[in-house]
């Protein structure tokens, strides 16, 4: 387990708010978040760490726009979401 520093904690925190901003449809303010996260984690953690991230900013944002949602496309998308999570899994394996 690596021991993080407060600086480290306060870029983390940012990431978690500019994924937030992405989610809500400020464009081009995701791919910010990758860099920082590589720089605070390294390569490979930063993608088991954005990981989580990306899947709960997804679960808030249906759970906020439930009336919205289209709940018979976001079913169709759940094997590939699974095909992808397991294709991710082994290839950075």
């Amino acid at each position: 387990m690596r021991d993080f520093g407060f600086w480290q904690y306060a870029v983390g925190s940012l990431c978690a708010l500019i994924i937030g901003f992405s989610k809500t449809g400020v464009p081009g303010t995701g791919i910010l978040m990758v860099p920082m996260m590589a720089w605070v984690f390294g390569g490979r953690l930063s993608v088991g760490a954005t990981l989580p991230l990306l899947i709960f900013a997804d679960c808030f944002a249906v759970a906020f726009y439930r009336a919205d949602a289209q709940w018979d496309r976001l079913r169709q998308l759940i094997p590939w979401v699974v095909v992808g999570l397991a294709g991710g899994t082994w290839f950075l394996k």
